[in-house]
């Protein structure tokens, strides 16, 4: 798993959040979206971003990275997420 799991989310930060200029996007390793509900992304660029694992699957690019497959779903498919109100 390549970041924390809270209350069945995967919650990135930091270097663990790479965003893919080529797609403006972000991606996220096709095994940990099978595993959990949904991904929080803490980035630098775009703020809190969050998403479910099903849009992602649905809407995201696939992509390999080394041996690992990817889907990178554009900053425009991600709900941004107010964390004023947490």
């Amino acid at each position: 798993m390549h970041g924390a799991v809270n209350k069945g989310w995967l919650v990135k930060r930091g270097k663990q959040v790479v965003k893919f200029w080529k797609h403006d996007g972000y991606a996220v390793s096709a095994v940990d979206l099978h595993r959990v509900k949904g991904v929080i992304l803490y980035t630098q660029y775009d703020g809190t971003l969050y998403q479910t694992s099903a849009t992602i699957l649905a809407k995201g690019t696939s992509n390999l990275f080394g041996d690992e497959v990817q889907y990178v779903l554009p900053v425009k498919d991600w709900m941004v997420r107010d964390d004023t109100k947490h």
